[in-house]
């Protein structure tokens, strides 16, 4: 019998690194709103750090696919 609830790497990064960034959504706003006093500046300060994370997000995925690319290339070469 084949067991389907096997986890391989990418999926256990991914629930590792999903629970790093949920336990900061929980924990950050407090120290946010202590430090800055104000709700709107800490909205904007989530806004702001939302659009730097996808940017890195994007980044980070344009260099894998280029690194595939070139790894896949060099694979094909040498066979």
């Amino acid at each position: 019998m084949v067991n389907h609830n096997k986890m391989g790497l990418l999926g256990a990064i991914s629930y590792i690194i999903g629970s790093i960034i949920g336990s900061g959504i929980f924990i950050t706003p407090t120290s946010i709103i202590e430090n800055t006093n104000s709700v709107g500046l800490s909205l904007s300060i989530w806004i702001v750090s939302a659009i730097i994370s996808m940017y890195v997000i994007r980044l980070v995925a344009n260099r894998l696919n280029k690194l595939t690319e070139t790894l896949n290339a060099l694979l094909n070469v040498s066979t």
